[in-house]
């Protein structure tokens, strides 16, 4: 990808767009979003995130950014995987409580 390219790649996504006011808009726009946010989780979860991060905008935005949505999706993975971490090392460790309550 050439320098310009990639310029020109950063400030499309940086630059405020219309928020979906249709359906048929809201899916192009998702769409949208989730091939540039290259994230391997399920379409239809994402795009349940996205409808969720819509609603939690404040009442006067109806233009933002790509990138906002794009790094909100990436951001919302980096906490699925950190919670899906912590509750494993807190299982492990009530398990090894258990098995030290249970010794003689």
């Amino acid at each position: 990808m050439s320098e310009d390219v990639a310029k020109d790649l950063v400030a499309a996504l940086n630059a405020k767009q219309p928020l979906p006011t249709g359906m048929a808009a809201f899916d192009a726009w998702a769409e949208r979003i989730i091939a540039n946010s290259s994230l391997p989780a399920d379409p239809d979860s994402q795009k349940f995130a996205l409808a969720t991060m819509l609603m939690h905008l404040g009442p006067t935005e109806d233009w933002k950014e790509d990138s906002y949505f794009i790094k909100s999706l990436r951001k919302a993975a980096v906490n699925q995987v950190a919670h899906a971490k912590m509750s494993e090392i807190r299982d492990a460790a009530k398990l090894r409580l258990v098995e030290n309550e249970t010794k003689p």
